[in-house]
Formats: C-alpha cells, sequence, structure tokens
C-alpha cells in the first residue's frame, strides 16, 4: 500500500490533475511481479490482461518510452481493476484500481537503483551521472537479453 506520505506528496504534486485523490489515484495499492528472465514477461502481462479490468489510459509499457539510443527504466505498469461481478472483494472494492508492475530481475535491479537517485531526485545531477546512469542500464538491459 502507499504510505500516506507519499499519498500526500503526490495529492498535493498533482493537485491540478486531481481534485478527489483517494478516488482517483490509481495506485494506492499494488503488486509487483518480477520474473527471471525477459521470455517471461510476456506470459505473465497476458494473465494479467486475462484476469482483470486493464484500466488501458492509465497502463504504460515504460519500454515504449525509451528511444533506440536511449537506456533507463523498462517495466509495464497496468492499472487494474477487479473483474466485474468477481466475489469475495471487501467492501468498497469493486470498481476501485490498482497498479501491477511487471520486470525482470534486472529490471528490477535498474528501478531500485534509480528510483530514488535519478527519478525522483530534488536535484540536477551532473550530466557525466546521467552518462553514467545510462551505461549500467545499458548493460543490464544487454544482461537480460
Amino acid at each position: 500500500t502507499k504510505t500516506l506520505a507519499s499519498f500526500a506528496e503526490k495529492a498535493i504534486r498533482k493537485r491540478n490533475k486531481y481534485d478527489d485523490p483517494r478516488r482517483q489515484l490509481t495506485d494506492l495499492c499494488g503488486a509487483r511481479v518480477i520474473v527471471s528472465s525477459v521470455d517471461e514477461l510476456a506470459p505473465f502481462c497476458e494473465l494479467i490482461e486475462r484476469e482483470f479490468v486493464v484500466d488501458r489510459n492509465n497502463s504504460l509499457d515504460q519500454r515504449s518510452l525509451l528511444g533506440a539510443r536511449e537506456f533507463g527504466y523498462r517495466s509495464v505498469h497496468y492499472v487494474v481493476a477487479p473483474p466485474h461481478g468477481a466475489s469475495g472483494l471487501p467492501p468498497g472494492a469493486a470498481g476501485r484500481k490498482a497498479e501491477i508492475q511487471v520486470r525482470t530481475i534486472l529490471q528490477h535491479a535498474w528501478a531500485d537503483i534509480g528510483h530514488d537517485r535519478l527519478y525522483k531526485r530534488h536535484f540536477e545531477l551532473p550530466e557525466t551521472c546521467n552518462r553514467d546512469a545510462a551505461r549500467v542500464a545499458a548493460m543490464l538491459e544487454e544482461a537480460d537479453e
């Protein structure tokens, strides 16, 4: 689940987008599926698409954002809701959304390295650091392949 501090930060940062963040944020809870290899990504993605109602407008394959000469964060993010008519849901859960991230072990390593140091940083990094980070991302991607 998203921590209260993380919820508050996002609600403030995106206050122009959400007038009721408690109801509108799609990542108040979620799961992460970490697979061993790139070959295992597609079957898990197919399973998620078959078993959940996928919000296509808010789901994103992060790999599609990288250009041919770019290296960095690679993960598939699904925003999902329980299937219509699902039983056993707690009160108020029907129609609520959650996020499921699917990535390989090495993509997870990159996400762990880069999240706070690169993505959520509060200052500009020197270009040498950005280049070093891209080089590490490229090596991890090559190892994944």
